[in-house]
C-alpha cells in the first residue's frame, strides 16, 4: 500500500511505502541520498514514527535545495545556513563590523517569513507582525538607550574573534576529542583562553535575548487579544522541531543562540522575581554590572554582586561628599581668615 503525503509542491512529496517512509516525485531521482537515509534509518530499527519525521525534515529541505538549483550532495555549512535564513523574522542589526562605527543600528523585518510563519501557525497576521516587533524594538532599546553597550560588545566579539584567529595550535588534537566530554561541541574546539572570550559575548547576548523576551511577554500579554495562545502556538513551534533540524542547528552551533533564550530569560525572570526592575535595570549601568555566564545560570550570585557594587558605589559617593565639604570648609575658613 503507498500513501502520499504533500504539501506545497508536487515536484517532492514524502510517501509511505511498504511500512517506510521515501521521497517521491518528479524530482524525487535528483534526491537519492535522502532515500538512502531513510532506508538506513528503517534497517537500523528506528521507530516509523521517528523516520517519518526525519522524512518530513527531509523533504522541507529537499523541496527547498530544489528551488534553489541544489544538489543534495553539494550541501556545505553555508548552504544550511542559508536554509535556516528561511527561518528568520526579523533581526536589529548592531553593525558591529561596519568599517565607521554607526549612531544607530537598524531593525529588519522579513515580512514573507513573518506572513507564512503566522499562517502556519494560524496566528493573525498583523498580532503576529506586533509579536515579533516587541522583541526587535526592545533589542533596540537596550543598545540604543544605553550607548556604551554596542562599543563594550564590539570590543567582546573582537577579543573573542581574535583569540580564535591567532591560536589555532593543537587544534587538531582538540578535534579529535569534540564528540567527548562536557559542553557544547564548539566550545570543546577551544582553549581556555577562547572559551573565556566566548563565555563573555554568550553572557550577555544571554541577557540581551533573555531581557528582550521578557519586554515581548509582558507587553504582548497588555496589548495583544489572546496572547496566551498566540505565545503558546510560537513556543509550540520551537518545540515541533524535527530531528533532522535539530541536527543542523546543532552542526552550525545555532542551537547555542536558542539555549540563550532560555538562559537569559530565566535571569531576567529570577532578578525580577526576587528584587524587581529596580534590581535588574542596573545591568544597563556600565560593563561591571554586567553579568557573568555563571551568574547568568545562578542569578542569587549576580544580585548579591551588585548589591555589593551598589554598597561600594555608595560609600565611595560618601567619601567623594565628605571630602568636598573638607575642602568647602577649607576655603571658607581661609577666605574668612585673610578678610581678617
Amino acid at each position: 500500500m503507498t500513501i502520499a503525503m504533500t504539501t506545497a509542491s508536487d515536484d517532492l512529496r514524502l510517501e509511505e511505502h511498504d511500512g517506510g517512509w521515501r521521497l517521491a516525485g518528479p524530482a524525487a531521482s535528483c534526491y537519492g541520498l535522502a532515500n538512502d537515509y531513510l532506508a538506513y534509518l528503517a534497517d537500523r530499527n528506528y521507530s516509523p514514527r521517528t523516520v517519518r519525521a526525519y522524512g518530513f525534515d527531509l523533504l522541507a529541505l529537499c523541496r527547498w535545495l530544489h528551488g534553489q538549483g541544489q544538489a543534495l550532495e553539494a550541501v556545505t555549512t553555508d548552504v544550511l545556513l542559508a536554509f535556516l535564513a528561511a527561518k528568520v523574522l526579523g533581526q536589529y542589526d548592531v553593525s558591529l563590523l561596519a568599517s565607521a562605527a554607526p549612531t544607530r543600528g537598524r531593525l529588519y523585518f522579513v515580512e514573507a517569513n513573518v506572513v507564512s510563519t503566522a499562517d502556519s501557525l494560524g496566528i493573525e497576521r498583523n498580532a503576529f507582525r506586533t509579536f515579533i516587533a516587541i522583541h526587535e524594538v526592545t533589542h533596540a532599546y537596550e543598545f540604543e538607550a544605553h550607548p556604551w553597550l554596542r562599543a563594550h560588545f564590539a570590543a567582546l566579539v573582537e577579543e573573542t574573534l581574535h583569540r580564535l584567529a591567532a591560536d589555532a595550535g593543537g587544534l587538531w588534537g582538540r578535534l579529535a576529542n569534540a564528540s567527548r566530554g562536557d559542553g557544547h561541541w564548539m566550545e570543546r574546539l577551544m582553549t581556555p583562553a577562547q572559551r573565556e572570550a566566548f563565555s563573555h559575548t554568550q553572557a550577555l547576548m544571554s541577557l540581551l535575548e533573555g531581557a528582550s523576551n521578557h519586554v515581548m511577554h509582558a507587553v504582548g500579554a497588555r496589548i495583544l487579544p489572546g496572547f496566551d495562545e498566540l505565545h503558546e502556538r510560537f513556543e509550540g513551534r520551537h518545540r515541533r522541531r524535527g530531528p533532522l533540524e535539530q541536527v543542523v542547528l546543532r552542526l552550525t552551533g545555532l542551537d547555542l543562540k536558542l539555549e540563550q533564550y532560555a538562559e537569559g530569560e530565566r535571569f531576567v525572570a529570577a532578578v525580577m522575581a526576587q528584587g524587581g526592575q529596580s534590581a535588574f535595570a542596573r545591568v544597563w549601568r556600565g560593563p561591571e554590572w554586567l553579568p557573568s555566564l555563571p551568574e547568568i545560570r545562578a542569578p542569587e550570585r549576580w544580585l548579591a554582586r551588585a548589591d555589593a557594587l551598589e554598597a561600594g558605589t555608595a560609600r565611595d559617593a560618601d567619601t567623594t561628599r565628605d571630602a568636598d565639604n573638607t575642602r568647602d570648609a577649607d576655603s571658607t575658613r581661609d577666605a574668612e581668615e585673610a578678610r581678617s
